[in-house]
């Protein structure tokens, strides 16, 4: 069930003696009746749904009359804006195949959210009750508004049966929420159980993980550029302030040392010189100098005598 102003859908069993303000109305006449056994369940929230459960042992036409009604989505309980009358018949027919069953992924109920303007594809696949029956066709009762639309029948193996949808939603859907219905029906004319997805239109999909684990190797690039730079960047300037000062200790230690031994080295050599200035003096010089002396004193000498 469906609303244009997106409004909270509810069925219930018509009633011949449905009050509405002060007046009584007549909403089946001669078609109410009770269906021993049968259940009616009806939405609780916004997913609009309504489901009759019956069963029947005897064989027969069976007549079914609900209402379908609107809500204000803040008053959910409260007085219905509407009420639309549906009746239709069920027949009750004994075969030896169960029914058909809608099988697969997305399974019914699933709410799928669908971007505006990419359209969204998925195959409906429907298995027979048994091998003397095929499926010969999906009654779809409801498809999201806009362009969709149903294939024909394919059979993919011995006992299913497919169809796809196809829908691409407008930008005038966005936030909105669509619905898709549909029965698969047997060649015994039997109905699967009602299938129903739930399609709520969105501007943009978030980016999720691929199925097969693939590496993205663009994202670890851009994680690897968005991370990696500003921590060298960031170890450059930490660098810049604290490794000179470890550097310098290091080498004005080393330096240190290096000027001790150059000192000493320069002080051994001196000695070293020194000793040797010396012993040139004794050995060279003075010598010399005696010879000097005595040979001033000679000629002193032969000065007086003349």
């Amino acid at each position: 069930m469906t609303d244009s102003d997106y409004d909270v859908v509810k069925c219930r069993w018509a009633s011949n003696a449905s009050a509405v303000a002060s007046t009584t109305i007549d909403e089946c006449s001669g078609v109410c009746q009770d269906l021993s056994g049968a259940k009616l369940y009806t939405s609780s929230n916004t997913d609009n749904n309504c489901t009759i459960v019956f069963n029947t042992s005897v064989v027969g036409y069976y007549c079914i009359a609900i209402q379908i009604e609107d809500f204000m989505p803040s008053s959910p309980n409260g007085t219905a804006l509407s009420s639309i009358p549906l009746q239709f018949l069920v027949r009750g027919v004994q075969v030896s195949c169960g029914i058909p069953t809608i099988t697969g992924e997305p399974t019914n109920g699933d709410t799928i959210y669908v971007q505006y303007n990419i359209t969204y594809s998925t195959v409906i696949t429907a298995q027979s009750g048994c091998s003397s029956t095929k499926i010969v066709r999906f009654l779809t009762i409801i498809l999201p508004s806009g362009l969709a639309s149903i294939s024909t029948l394919f059979q993919s193996s011995s006992v299913l049966y497919s169809t796809i949808l196809k829908w691409t939603p407008t930008i005038d859907q966005i936030n909105t929420k669509q619905l898709f219905c549909t029965f698969a029906i047997d060649s015994n004319n039997s109905l699967s159980a009602e299938y129903c997805l739930n399609f709520v239109v969105i501007a943009q999909i978030a980016a999720t993980a691929s199925n097969n684990d693939s590496i993205n190797w663009s994202l670890i690039l851009g994680l690897s550029l968005g991370i990696g730079l500003p921590l060298c960047i960031l170890m450059n300037i930490l660098s810049y302030f604290n490794f000179p000062r470890w550097f310098n200790k290091k080498f004005s230690s080393k330096a240190k040392t290096l000027s001790r031994l150059q000192e000493d080295q320069t002080s051994s050599g001196q000695k070293r010189i020194d000793n040797g200035t010396k012993l040139y003096r004794e050995l060279y010089i003075q010598p010399d100098d005696r010879m000097s002396q005595s040979l001033s004193r000679t000629m002193s000498t032969s000065s007086i005598s003349w």
